[in-house]
């Protein structure tokens, strides 16, 4: 990551996408939650709950937006859970590359 980007939201039918450069549809974003397509959460904003959160770290030099592949079809968004996924935000969001 250091600075690239690696995911991007999506906006369509009302509802926040979470894409990867690559193509590949990771999850939802809904009320600054994160979801991966199990409906667990991945990841948060700070306002979205009450637990605590890490600092963010210091921010690297931004880089150019990569392509934008052509996007997979989106599965049917889940009902959601009120557990945590077990993967990190940080493997969650580097499925968005390009190996």
């Amino acid at each position: 990551m250091g600075g690239n980007p690696v995911a991007y939201l999506h906006k369509k039918s009302g509802k926040f996408h979470v894409y990867g450069f690559n193509g590949s549809h990771l999850g939802w974003f809904i009320d600054g939650i994160i979801r991966d397509h199990e409906g667990d959460a991945v990841g948060a904003t700070k306002n979205a709950t009450d637990m605590y959160t890490q600092y963010e770290p210091y921010k690297a030099y931004k880089q150019y937006k990569p392509y934008k592949s052509y996007k997979e079809y989106a599965p049917y968004q889940p009902y959601l859970s009120s557990s945590w996924s077990s993967m990190n935000f940080k493997l969650f969001l580097l499925r968005g590359i390009d190996d």
